[in-house]
């Protein structure tokens, strides 16, 4: 019996359910910290800064070819960036390897869209997190939602992540339309 390597998702989201105030983990609004700025380079070429995201619900992942965690998220990551095509919600991933050439074959392999940027090994002195990945949630201004480390497994993602970022950009509520997640692995 032939399998496929494709593995999918469907998040269903109850119309317009509200959703908490906070979930578990994350701050009220008032309570939230801004997030450390960054102007980093992209994979293209470009730069892309924390204040060209201002306005946007934003997931920022940081990430290694190495870390195992980030080998089974980056694909669920951008597959939901591909599906939640909302103007206000952006996922940007930062690379924290010195190996340039090795990311870049990484992403290619990976076949990733999303926007990629390069922190050249620096990010850690800046951010301290305590391992990868490394993700988080901000709301519109640049503030702290809420912040995963590790990757939690696919439901869990599913769940956690993506579900909350989608009760942020609707501003407390879910998607009516749902969006489907797909992964390559």
């Amino acid at each position: 019996m032939a399998r496929t390597k494709t593995k999918s998702a469907i998040l269903l989201f109850a119309a317009w359910v509200a959703a908490p105030a906070c979930a578990p983990g994350e701050k009220a609004t008032e309570e939230r910290p801004r997030f450390d700025s960054f102007a980093l380079q992209t994979f293209d070429g470009d730069s892309l800064s924390l204040a060209d995201l201002r306005g946007k619900v934003s997931l920022v992942i940081f990430w290694a070819s190495w870390c195992p965690g980030c080998q089974a998220e980056l694909p669920l990551l951008d597959s939901l960036s591909a599906a939640v095509e909302h103007p206000d919600f952006a996922i940007v991933a930062i690379n924290d390897e010195w190996n340039e050439g090795v990311a870049r074959g990484f992403a290619a392999a990976k076949g990733l869209q999303m926007p990629l940027l390069l922190g050249r090994g620096a990010m850690w002195e800046q951010y301290q997190y305590f391992g990868l990945p490394y993700m988080v949630l901000l709301d519109r201004e640049g503030r702290v939602v809420q912040e995963y480390y590790g990757f939690p497994g696919r439901r869990a993602f599913d769940h956690h992540v993506a579900e909350r970022a989608m009760q942020v950009i609707y501003g407390g509520k879910t998607s009516a339309r749902g969006a489907r997640v797909e992964s390559g692995d």
